[in-house]
């Protein structure tokens, strides 16, 4: 195939899957909320409000409704200075390189006589695409370092793939406002100009280092270790290692100004913790922190819930083509990207919510996507060399990574995916899924086994009712609509169910069965987001637990016959319906090796603690 052919192919084939994502999956979302809206609600409070010391006490004027109540959430969970400030836990860089785009709202709202309060539909769009300058920019300087080692195709391939099979794609097209989109860009930038103060030592370069150093430590200050990357350029043997040496001597002052001018971005975000703090320095996470004794790196790379490899596979390239050393780029780059990427991944995983939350896998790595770009490219480049049976599989290989990556982030955007929590199996059971979510999907997303198929199952036996029949405890009230004499009620406060099913495993009783059925009939008055109701199955012998499952409660209301009546194509993973009575069944496998007289239990953990009725549950056998 003809190179331009091919050139061309590559980017219509991005810009096409761009176009039609973006046309069929980013609709309904707004980027002011969590994490972007910390970032972002430093520019309405300096440039409309004129005020960074109310975030607790945010005008409400001109604000959307939708978005209040995550203005709200934002003060109500900062940290308290000693000087009675509501202090808002992010930093103000993300905010700064969205200035431009925020400004650029700002004036369109203003000539075209608009309110101009920071939160309509023009600065909405101005930060999404704030996501997409990141992105080309960061590909810029990418392309600008892969040129050097590698062929034109080699270059834009390795670009298309790092775009379209990661969660880089997400970000850009999704979910912008948040600081890893920056942060490619800067990562970017510091790659580029780790090749340039080594190849062309002119103090422009240092300045420009030294500035984009700056930026990265005051969006994320554990990211300092980005400053190994310049350190350990380059070096390969005890002869680049002395050569590296010379050259900082060499360079000194120009390394002195490279410090000084990194110092330069933190210097606001210093002040203004003094200002509200008193200290100069101020931890302002509160009593979010790291556990540095107990990282979760395995859990952060490889498990399903936002793991890194899990939902960037294509990243796996990148590791074998660090097994191509033959090639210049991989002997300058080798010992900086096998020395960070283990520190990197211990600091991120350190951190309490070690799946990052809000997102689309770990998405810290994306920061480190520039650097991986380099093997990722020698990959291709050995690839090219090979016979054409392996670059076929390898091709089959890639696309199959994007169609997952593409589906992924299809089925996250309409809230059928939730990553943080998502499981290997529910992750195999909804790809390439494009119609509704069924009741087993939500069962499958909750508990690690998947649903028996009912029409081939045999009743054994019930092994407990709890129908909650006449009681003067006081938890126990009437209930008209479903004909019961009484319903049970867990007041707010009260975390587990004081009167669950409790028995005894009997083998003669259980004969050959294989699966717990777990069923009940529940209703609530209101939704209690993310903390829950679970239908918790559990067996222990003498303490030791040998089975614990749940799934929740409230999202599966409704979702069986016969009061299913929804619109079964707009269900997502957070459904839920107030005030009706719903029907909740899964089934779990019996676990091996159980014994006479191990104890088994039906239960329920509020773990919202907020008020619930239960008119029936029941525990049954079935193989």
């Amino acid at each position: 195939m003809p190179r331009k052919l091919l050139h061309s192919i590559i980017i219509i084939a991005t810009l096409l899957t761009s176009v039609v994502f973006t046309r069929y999956n980013t609709k309904d979302y707004y980027v002011f909320y969590g994490d972007a809206l910390g970032y972002y609600i430093y520019l309405p409070s300096v440039f409309i409000h004129h005020d960074l010391k109310g975030l607790d006490k945010y005008p409400a004027d001109g604000v959307p409704e939708h978005v209040m109540p995550n203005i709200e959430y934002l003060g109500d969970n900062s940290v308290r200075t000693a000087r009675g400030y509501a202090l808002n836990q992010y930093t103000y860089g993300v905010a700064l390189l969205e200035s431009p785009f925020f400004l650029a709202a700002q004036v369109y709202e203003k000539a075209m006589g608009m309110p101009a309060y920071g939160f309509s539909g023009s600065y909405d769009k101005a930060i999404k695409a704030s996501a997409i300058v990141y992105l080309l920019v960061g590909c810029f300087f990418i392309w600008r370092v892969l040129r050097r080692y590698f062929s034109t195709t080699i270059s834009l391939l390795t670009l298309a793939v790092l775009y379209l099979a990661t969660n880089l794609f997400w970000f850009t097209l999704h979910q912008a406002g948040m600081s890893h989109q920056p942060m490619f860009m800067l990562y970017a930038m510091l790659v580029y100009y780790t090749v340039m103060v080594h190849t062309q030592p002119r103090r422009w370069y240092f300045i420009a280092m030294g500035f984009v150093i700056g930026l990265i430590l005051v969006i994320r200050p554990t990211d300092i270790v980005c400053a190994l990357i310049p350190l350990l350029y380059g070096v390969r043997s005890k002869e680049t290692l002395l050569s590296k040496w010379s050259f900082i001597k060499t360079n000194s002052a120009n390394i002195g100004l490279l410090v000084a001018i990194a110092i330069i971005p933190v210097i606001p975000q210093l002040l203004f913790w003094k200002s509200l703090t008193g200290q100069f320095i101020f931890y302002s996470y509160g009593s979010q922190s790291f556990n540095w004794a107990k990282p979760k790196i395995i859990e952060g790379l490889f498990y399903f819930n936002n793991g890194f490899f899990a939902y960037c596979p294509v990243m796996f390239l990148a590791v074998i083509g660090m097994l191509y050393y033959r090639r210049s780029a991989l002997n300058d780059w080798a010992l900086a990207i096998v020395i960070l990427f283990p520190i990197y991944s211990y600091i991120i995983y350190s951190w309490y919510c070690y799946n990052y939350v809000n997102g689309l896998g770990s998405r810290p790595m994306i920061h480190l996507y520039p650097l991986l770009a380099i093997p990722l490219a020698a990959f291709f480049q050995y690839l090219a060399s090979r016979n054409w049976v392996l670059k076929a599989i390898t091709t089959i290989v890639v696309v199959f990574f994007i169609s997952v990556n593409y589906s992924f982030s299809a089925l996250k955007s309409r809230w059928k995916l939730d990553t943080e929590l998502a499981t290997i199996r529910y992750c195999a059971q909804m790809l390439y899924r494009t119609g509704p979510l069924r009741y087993n999907d939500m069962v499958v997303f909750d508990m690690p086994e998947f649903q028996p198929d009912e029409s081939k199952l045999q009743w054994v036996a019930t092994l407990g009712v709890q129908h909650f029949s006449d009681s003067v405890d006081n938890h126990y009230e009437p209930e008209v609509e479903t004909g019961a004499k009484y319903v049970y009620r867990m007041a707010d406060g009260e975390e587990y169910l004081p009167v669950p099913i409790k028995l005894k495993y009997n083998k003669a009783q259980f004969k050959d069965a294989r699966w717990f059925k777990c069923s009940g009939r529940f209703r609530f008055h209101t939704w209690p987001a993310y903390r829950r109701h679970v239908l918790v199955l559990s067996a222990n012998r003498d303490g030791e637990a040998l089975k614990w499952t749940g799934v929740t409660i409230d999202n599966k209301i409704g979702m069986l016959p016969p009061l299913c009546d929804h619109d079964r194509e707009h269900i997502d993973l957070n459904h839920y319906d107030n005030d009706r009575w719903g029907y909740v069944h899964y089934y779990t496998r019996i676990p091996n090796g159980m014994r006479d007289g191990d104890n088994i239990e039906l239960g329920i953990w509020n773990i919202s603690k907020s008020e619930m009725f239960i008119d029936s549950m029941k525990l049954e056998i079935y193989k």
